[in-house]
């Protein structure tokens, strides 16, 4: 367990505490991901898998809106009624990482969560809701991922407030 937890997280073997946009972007296309959605105008960039990680569809990278340091990477593993993919993603992460810190849920129904907590704040998460099984695999730096969440809800509290001025000069 404890040769589990030395291991820095990391992505197409870049460590990702204190790794930027600007970095993660040329490894991500080298990996051979496909850009859908690449813009600083959003937190998060959006690529097609191809077979990188068996099962995965997309990979949502997320950052930091003020100064763009990763916060948030997470797989998509389309799973149309299927209740043992989870057990299959979680299975692949205990063979590198061990066995979660915390689980909850049942494999064959409900909502499932795993989590593993990391060297450096980081955080790794497996989670499957319900009735939708798709399954998520997130690798997460904690803090960035709470500062980045702050940064969201402040952005959407600015546009319904700006929509809210907008609308009242209608009536």
């Amino acid at each position: 367990m404890a040769a589990h937890a030395a291991q820095n997280l990391a992505l197409f073997g870049v460590a990702l505490k204190g790794a930027t946009r600007q970095e993660l972007r040329p490894v991500l296309l080298k990996a051979g991901l496909t850009p859908i959605r690449v813009s600083d105008q959003y937190f998060c960039d959006t690529y097609t898998v191809h077979g990188q990680l068996h099962g995965a569809s997309e990979l949502d990278v997320c950052y930091r809106e003020d100064d763009n340091h990763f916060a948030e990477a997470t797989y998509k593993f389309p799973a149309f009624m299927d209740t043992t993919l989870v057990r299959k993603v979680v299975s692949t992460v205990e063979s590198k990482y061990g066995r979660p810190g915390s689980f909850n849920g049942s494999y064959d129904l409900g909502p499932v969560h795993a989590a593993w907590a990391q060297p450096q704040g980081m955080r790794i998460q497996v989670s499957r809701g319900w009735p939708d099984t798709t399954v998520y695999l997130s690798l997460e730096d904690r803090a960035n991922d709470a500062a980045m969440h702050a940064q969201m809800h402040r952005d959407q509290s600015q546009r319904q407030q700006q929509q809210a001025a907008h609308d009242s000069n209608a009536f």
